[in-house]
């Protein structure tokens, strides 16, 4: 993402990026971007959506492409429409209907995404139990195959003995875990963590 780069200088092959944010704050939003904005500049991106429903990573990227293309319409921003409505829980749950110009873009969003977003694979937690381990195994497979990871999120993998009484030093040997993968197969993974209510910078 064009802002992000600039404050930290972009992602490299080793990294291991935390995204932490409070519920409802845009965590997936940002991830569904930064898949996108990489897919577009040809890279290879493999998004791990654990806590989602079915196809909920792809609905997210058509609505976004839907939105982008609406709100840059001239006749959109002139006509003074409230862009506030256009928001995905609404979209998803067809409240958008009624707005025939966004409706309309429906197709057009479907072959933009099939022309500049194919190099996005999805993957959604088909199993009870899914931790570093199994996380790992996928990623050892399809490590020629991509460029970024992303998680969706840090918080829906199963903890060694489901996190103990210390659930934040679980969530430290997870994370050390992925940080090694990133050093061996200099490949990124970007992470997106919850933030507790009432704490600015502590992920639990």
């Amino acid at each position: 993402v064009p802002y992000l780069d600039e404050v930290t200088g972009g992602i490299v092959p080793h990294d291991f990026i935390i995204v932490g944010a409070r519920t409802g704050a845009g965590k997936s939003e940002l991830g569904v971007n930064i898949a996108a904005y990489n897919a577009r500049d040809g890279y290879r991106v493999a998004v791990f959506f654990l806590e989602a429903e079915d196809n909920e990573f792809e609905m997210r990227l058509k609505f976004q492409v839907m939105a982008s293309r609406f709100k840059l319409d001239r006749r959109n921003r002139a006509s003074g429409f409230n862009y506030a409505r256009i928001n995905y829980a609404d979209w998803r749950l067809g409240n958008l209907d009624e707005v025939d110009e966004f409706a309309s873009l429906e197709d057009w969003a479907e072959d933009a995404i099939k022309r500049h977003y194919s190099g996005i694979k999805t993957y959604y937690r088909n199993i009870s139990d899914f931790g570093a381990a199994e996380f790992e195994r996928e990623i050892y497979k399809i490590k020629d195959e991509v460029d970024l990871i992303i998680l969706d999120h840090l918080h829906y993998m199963d903890l060694e003995d489901g996190g103990g009484r210390d659930e934040n030093a679980a969530m430290k040997k997870l994370a050390k875990r992925m940080k090694a993968i990133t050093s061996t197969l200099k490949i990124p993974i970007i992470a997106i963590a919850h933030l507790k209510k009432g704490s600015s910078n502590k992920i639990v």
